[in-house]
């Protein structure tokens, strides 16, 4: 069974026209904020590699850089949602993806 249910639920979210009509209504402030949450998550990562728990690789001192997805996005939620301050092209999921990977 394994991923099979995940993935359904997926592919019936992205091809339903219901599950479309509910991804457009999703704000995107909100889900910029949701990325906040990144932040502890590096933190507590952080301290489990001190305390021997987790490899390096996992944290901010490997190649993980997720924090700075988590300290970027109250400031593009404010500036480039809120305050529209920044071009609306602004490539920050691209950014966040490279992030990532």
């Amino acid at each position: 069974m394994g991923v099979f249910p995940a993935i359904l639920s997926i592919m019936l979210v992205f091809l339903t026209r219901g599950g479309r009509k509910f991804i457009d209504g999703l704000p995107i402030l909100n889900l910029t904020y949701l990325h906040v949450g990144r932040i502890p998550v590096e933190i507590i990562l952080y301290l489990l590699f001190i305390n021997g728990t987790v490899p390096e690789l996992m944290t901010f001192e490997g190649r993980n850089f997720d924090i700075l997805a988590g300290i970027s996005a109250p400031l593009v939620a404010y500036f480039g949602i809120s305050k529209r301050k920044w071009p609306r092209d602004l490539y920050w999921p691209g950014m966040l993806f490279v992030f990532v990977y």
